[in-house]
């Protein structure tokens, strides 16, 4: 599957195919969610899952609280499993993107406790990159960019989305959830890849896979 796709690609992931490593980046985002009663919460932190040989978005959370071992569990569930949505999220596309990376870049130094997550890590199989290799990744990274598109995607498309409700105008959480989903689904993985600009990133992804993506129970992601 890897073909033509992989030859053509730029020369420094000459090494990489679709699912051979993960990105996993955060960042927060510039927006006030408040509750249903209106009452403004804070503003939420978005963890990103990105795949480094296509540069799609795997999966995402949204958390109030700073990137912890919880928090990129969540993530990695999301972007491991196949993701299907109802009508509600009025995507045009599909979010074909899942399976288990060989490789994972996430600094975790700062993480409490984080030995659960690396044991779960582990016990998929997955290798943990080092920082080294981290910082060579972070420049690619696309999470703080996707935040300011979101703001600027939220401002145009609210009205639209229904996310203003009578006089109360505020956003919550799942709201802000599905926006996201819509954006990356429709939106970015849809979009030309930097590296090989004939192909969307979802495209890349689907061509660069040399084996079918594997398939878990949701149980299995548990720590």
């Amino acid at each position: 599957m890897v073909s033509q796709l992989h030859k053509q690609n730029d020369s420094s992931f000459a090494d990489f195919y679709s699912n051979s490593c993960w990105f996993v980046d955060f960042a927060l985002l510039d927006i006030n969610i408040a509750d249903l009663t209106g009452s403004v919460i804070g503003k939420p932190y978005l963890t990103t899952v990105i795949d480094i040989y296509s540069q799609c978005y795997m999966g995402f959370c949204l958390s109030f609280k700073s990137p912890n071992n919880k928090v990129v569990t969540q993530a990695l569930r999301h972007a491991i499993l196949p993701k299907r949505y109802n009508s509600e999220y009025n995507l045009s596309q599909e979010w074909r993107t899942y399976g288990i990376p060989v490789g994972l870049c996430i600094d975790i130094s700062n993480f409490t406790n984080s030995y659960s997550l690396q044991e779960k890590i582990s016990q998929l199989g997955i290798m943990l990159h080092s920082h080294q290799t981290i910082s060579r990744f972070k420049s690619n990274s696309s999470t703080e960019k996707l935040c300011l598109t979101i703001n600027k995607y939220l401002s145009s498309n609210l009205q639209a989305s229904g996310g203003l409700s009578g006089k109360d105008n505020f956003l919550t959480l799942e709201l802000i959830e599905k926006i996201l989903v819509r954006y990356i689904v429709d939106n970015f993985n849809q979009q030309r890849s930097i590296y090989l600009s004939v192909a969307t990133r979802q495209q890349m992804w689907e061509a660069g896979l040399i084996s079918p993506p594997q398939i878990i129970q949701e149980y299995e992601l548990d720590i």
